[in-house]
């Protein structure tokens, strides 16, 4: 393996479903659920064996657009959400 190769991987930064439900502090089952109900939600990066990784950056946006997927007590009405 290239020490280039390698350093291209250092500096790309991704996150897993658990890493993403461990911040927000929601279950991996939401993240799948995100992932499946909201046309908006992030085009994984890079799939491997154990699943898609996201850019974090692109997972925060869509939490600051669906505020209420992390406080059940705002009523959202599903923006954005497949139909």
């Amino acid at each position: 393996m290239s020490s280039e190769f390698c350093t291209c991987l250092l500096e790309l930064h991704v996150v897993g479903r658990a890493e993403i439900a461990e911040r927000y502090g929601v279950g991996p089952s939401a993240i799948s659920n995100w992932q499946y109900r909201y046309d908006d939600w992030p085009h994984p990066r890079l799939i491997l064996k154990m699943g898609p990784l996201y850019c974090p950056n692109e997972v925060q946006e869509f939490i600051n657009n669906h505020p209420s997927l992390l406080n059940p007590n705002i009523m959202e009405g599903h923006k954005g959400a497949k139909k």
